[in-house]
């Protein structure tokens, strides 16, 4: 700046002076304006800077959230990733069932690709939000230190700004001083001016990293944006794998159910009755039919085995009787193996197929009671059927041991009366019995029932031998001592449950059993139907009859006179007999030979085996011619000799 120094002398230099204070003044008051604008621009600087630090803070924040989302979608997909493995897996055992499964798990497979593929593609867009992120948080911290740059500058003002008016206060004493403070000031302005252009530097790069915040927030908002949709995909992903692996598991399920109905098509065609398939598929009515087709086309009608350890259970075999009923003053047989034991005399009428009601379905033949009386049981007393079971029949039931088997017992059941029946499985001894109940629920009605009992380890069994070893009993009315606490064996001889219904106590009460079956394992099986002749050879073992068939004459066996009053006589029987029979001979039964003619006889002497039957009799009155051949015959249509090794 140019000062006018007029002409003057002393007058001129005061003059100089107040000019030049004047100027100090205005230059002072400049260099504070400058200094205040600078400190204005450099706090907005600052302010700026701030805003910037927390926006890019709040991008970071933002950005670390969408890399955390991002993860989490990362994390789910790659959980859909392992699921959708672990479906594949299923779906892959799942094929060797069915080949529908493998191609559902090969659908489950390729979305659990998709979803892995897609979770990665998130994964690296979290990452470069983070990256963005970063940046932004660098030029913010450039922001920072501009900022402080230009709040230092601002100080520096401030001082120079001090220094301006110290010189104006030496510029009144001296010009000198004024010249020197003019100069000084012109320098403070200087160097205000530049920090008033540093101060706007610093605000230019303020809103520069501002901008720069504002970029980074928005790239990191595109990128949480980016990975909320890879995640949205990565879950879509996962449920289409799910789904698949749904419908793998759907179809493996399906493939499980064609294998189960297999299995039971296996089942069926093992145990396939051609009697019952012939007679429920409308080509034949009536059992006798059946069998008759059945062995016409060379299949065998009732069933192979002998899963049924009851002889006899149907009911269709009685050599004894031949279906004629009785009302017995002691125990009896009502069929063939089934003993009617009784401790009162004529409080029962029994039979095969007494009052001939209609049978079940498939068992033409049963055994029938019907009470005479109402009888008042006293404690002592018993009426029941029993069937006893041979040792060589029971010994792999491993009973009275730890390797007893669990054995079920089912049958047809029909009643006048209704409410809780009673029967018991015991050894043979009767020092072991297993009382059980049934209920009969609707009157006059045939009903199946099942009893299953688990195998005693206790007591004594008979094992594999021609000796008795189990029975199985059906309670028509019993006492207090013979009857006990049912479904648990007890070292007691009991044959019926405590509280069952007396038949005997009823008159003109009736009771019919038929389809009685005893075996292995906890699950009742169909009834195991067994050829007549079989069934008929199986009784045969225990009793045998010759005669009683309505034929007048018949010849059991042929011998030799030895002497006057003996002979011998033999003859075989049809099946090996369990032990050595007794033998009776029934009315109208007579010795014939040529010297002696028809004569009455008795039997001397018991010589039979199990295979054979040999008598030695003595016929009354004499006559006998040795070495005269004689036969024992039956002069009347119910004349027979009966052999009985019954247990």
């Amino acid at each position: 700046m140019a000062i006018y120094r007029g002409p003057g002398g002393a007058g001129d230099a005061t003059g100089d002076a107040t000019n030049a204070s004047a100027l100090a003044l205005a230059a002072k008051d400049a260099a504070q304006a400058s200094a205040t604008s600078a400190a204005s621009s450099a706090t907005a600087a600052a302010n700026s800077a701030t805003s910037a630090s927390t926006s890019a803070t709040d991008a970071d924040t933002s950005a670390t959230n969408a890399a955390g989302s991002a993860t989490t979608a990362s994390t789910a997909a790659t959980n859909a990733s392992n699921s959708a493995s672990n479906a594949a897996d299923s779906a892959t055992e799942a094929a060797s069932s069915a080949s529908d499964a493998a191609d559902s798990a090969t659908a489950a497979a390729s979305s659990a690709s998709s979803a892995s593929t897609d979770a990665s593609t998130a994964s690296t867009q979290a990452t470069n939000a983070a990256s963005s992120a970063s940046s932004a948080s660098t030029s913010a911290s450039t922001a920072t230190t501009k900022a402080s740059e230009a709040a230092t500058s601002a100080t520096n003002a401030a001082s120079s700004a001090s220094s301006a008016s110290t010189s104006a206060t030496n510029a009144s004493n001296s010009a000198t001083a004024a010249a020197a403070s003019e100069t000084n000031a012109a320098t403070s302005a200087s160097s205000a001016s530049t920090s008033a252009t540093t101060a706007v530097n610093a605000k230019t790069d303020a809103l520069a990293a501002q901008a720069a915040a504002e970029t980074a927030e928005t790239n990191a908002e595109t990128a949480a944006t980016s990975a909320s949709s890879s995640a949205s995909s990565a879950s879509t992903s996962a449920t289409n794998a799910a789904s698949s692996a749904t419908a793998a598991a759907s179809s493996a399920t399906s493939a499980a159910s064609s294998a189960t109905s297999a299995a039971a098509s296996a089942v069926t065609a093992a145990t396939f009755d051609p009697a019952l398939y012939l007679a429920k598929s409308g080509n034949l009515s009536g059992l006798a039919n059946t069998v008759t087709a059945a062995n016409n086309i060379g299949l065998n009608p009732y069933g192979n085995g002998f899963k049924n350890r009851i002889i006899n259970g149907a009911m269709m075999i009685d050599q004894r009787n031949a279906g004629a009923s009785s009302t017995p003053t002691s125990s009896t047989y009502v069929t063939d193996r089934w003993n009617s034991i009784l401790t009162q005399a004529s409080k029962l009428t029994l039979g095969q197929n007494l009052n001939s009601i209609t049978p079940p379905i498939g068992l033409p033949n049963y055994a029938g009671f019907q009470s005479t009386s109402s009888y008042s049981l006293s404690s002592g007393d018993y009426f029941i059927m029993r069937q006893s079971i041979e040792g060589f029949n029971f010994a792999d039931f491993g009973f009275g041991t730890v390797n007893a088997q669990t054995v079920t017992i089912s049958f047809w059941v029909r009643s006048s009366l209704t409410g809780t029946f009673g029967g018991a499985f015991c050894n043979y001894a009767f020092t072991r019995s297993y009382p059980f109940t049934y209920i009969v629920n609707s009157a006059n009605t045939w009903e199946q029932k099942t009893i299953t009992i688990a195998g005693d380890t206790g007591g004594t069994w008979v094992g594999a031998s021609a000796s008795g070893a189990a029975s199985l009993t059906f309670g028509l009315g019993v006492g207090s001592t013979n009857s006990g606490t049912a479904g648990a064996w007890a070292s007691a001889s009991y044959t019926s449950a405590t509280g069952a219904t007396s038949v005997v106590g009823t008159n003109g009460a009736t009771f019919y059993i038929t389809g009685v079956q005893l075996e292995k394992g906890s699950t009742a099986t169909s009834f195991d139907y067994r050829p007549y002749g079989t069934e008929l050879a199986l009784c045969q073992r225990y009793y045998y009859k010759q005669g009683g068939d309505g034929t007048s004459t018949n010849f059991y066996s042929m011998g030799v006179e030895g002497a006057s009053s003996a002979t011998g006589q033999a003859g075989s029987f049809p099946v090996t007999m369990r032990a050595v029979p007794t033998v009776t001979v029934g009315s109208g039964v007579s010795f014939y030979s040529p010297a002696s003619g028809g004569k009455a006889f008795t039997i001397a002497t018991n010589r039979s085996s199990t295979t054979t039957a040999s008598l030695d009799i003595s016929i009354t009155g004499g006559g006998a011619t040795t070495g005269q051949a004689g036969a024992i015959y039956a002069s009347g249509a119910g004349g027979s000799i009966s052999y009985s090794s019954e247990l």
